[in-house]
Formats: C-alpha cells, sequence, structure tokens
C-alpha cells in the first residue's frame, strides 16, 4: 500500500514538473517575463526574450515601405526621429531605434538635485570674453534641445500607447514557429488599437522578433 502511494507521489511530481517545463516554454510566459522585465527594467530579462535589433531593423522597413509613406505614414518615424532622418543611412536609424528600446526598459538615471550656483561676487568683473562664452554655450544647448528627437517614452504617449490605456491581450495564434498576440489599447474617443506581435520560438522559448502589423498602424495613427 505505502508503495503504491510512494509511486502516485512521484507520477504527480513528474506531472507538475512537467507541466511547469511546458508553461515555460509557451509563447504565454514569454509575454509575462517581457512585462515583467520592463516592470522592473531589467534589460538582460527584457532581450532574453525580444529580439531588438530585428525589431527595430522590420520597424525602419516597415516605416520606410513605399506603400507607408505614400500614405503619409512615415511621418512617425519622421516624428521620432525628428530632423535625424534627413541625410542618414538605415543602420544608423535602425541603431537610433534599437538604442531608444534599450533606454526604454533600463532604469531611469537618477535625477541629481540641481547645485546651488553662487553668484558671481562682482559681475562687472567678468570679461567681454567669459560673457560670450556663456551666451554660446547657452544658445548651443537650446539648438541642441531643439533638434534631439523626441524618446520612445513621448512618442507612445503622444500616440496613446501607455499603460494607462492598456487593455489586456488579443488570443494567441500559433502555428508551428511563429505566434501571433496583439497588445490592445483604449484611445481616449478613439476605436481600440492592437499592436499585433510576432513571436518566433527559440531554443525553449519564444521571443519577439517583429510588429506584424506597424504598417498599417503607422497609416492609421499618422494623422494623430
Amino acid at each position: 500500500m505505502a508503495a503504491r502511494i510512494l509511486i502516485i507521489v512521484v507520477l504527480l511530481i513528474g506531472l507538475a514538473g512537467g507541466a511547469y517545463w511546458y508553461w515555460l516554454g509557451t509563447p504565454q510566459y514569454s509575454m509575462r517575463e517581457i512585462a515583467q522585465a520592463v516592470r522592473q527594467h531589467d534589460p538582460a530579462s527584457f532581450h532574453q526574450y525580444v529580439d531588438v535589433p530585428s525589431v527595430a531593423n522590420h520597424a525602419v522597413d516597415d516605416l520606410l515601405s513605399d506603400p507607408v509613406r505614400d500614405a503619409g505614414g512615415s511621418g512617425l518615424l519622421e516624428r521620432f526621429l525628428g530632423n535625424a532622418i534627413i541625410g542618414i543611412f538605415k543602420p544608423e536609424i535602425v541603431q537610433h531605434l534599437t538604442n531608444s528600446i534599450n533606454k526604454y526598459v533600463e532604469k531611469p538615471a537618477p535625477q541629481q538635485a540641481p547645485t546651488e550656483q553662487t553668484p558671481p561676487q562682482d559681475q562687472e568683473s567678468l570679461s567681454l570674453k567669459q560673457e560670450l562664452k556663456q551666451t554660446v554655450g547657452r544658445l548651443l544647448r537650446r539648438i541642441g534641445e531643439a533638434l534631439k528627437p523626441p524618446s520612445l517614452k513621448d512618442v507612445l504617449s503622444e500616440l496613446g500607447i501607455t499603460k494607462e490605456n492598456y487593455r489586456g491581450l488579443t488570443d494567441f495564434e500559433t502555428k508551428d514557429n511563429l505566434c501571433h498576440v496583439g497588445l490592445k489599447f483604449q484611445l481616449p474617443d478613439k476605436a481600440e488599437v492592437i499592436v499585433q506581435l510576432e513571436l518566433q520560438k527559440v531554443e525553449n522559448h519564444w521571443q519577439v522578433k517583429r510588429v506584424s502589423n506597424l504598417d498599417n498602424l503607422a497609416k492609421s495613427l499618422s494623422g494623430i
């Protein structure tokens, strides 16, 4: 009797362990890990489940495609890159987008409290050269801020792709080594937006490779 109970317990443990290992290899588990990596600002875990260079490369191809540009959808990319899109090549654009995705996941650097500046004891003692240097420095900083492309977070917020508007996942559609799942967002005073992700089986887990409907999203959201 005791031996029979022991066999049953071992079988139950084996089934539970098998179910757990199966769960680790599902697209659902990968999506959960991605969400947790973003919340915890964990780039290492995020990169395990998101192929950032692949996502960026596909995104640039989609946004620069002729149908999207003809429909005005490339404005998303131009708005994100600012004036930097003019006169640069695709590798630089892809690298810029890759860096922006990584920065979005990484924990923001702590803001340092501004140090109190001691006012000059005697303003008249500043030479003309020093005053000119300070004026030029302020001007260059303002020009740099004006030309600096907005962050990925700012662009997503502008489009309504935010945590507050997130409404969950669509059904997982899996075929062979590919899986598609959508992120649902309800924009204020607008129809529901779904960001469709394409995942691919990589070894023993699933990894996001691209936003598969970015071309259609660009055309529909470019007027926002």
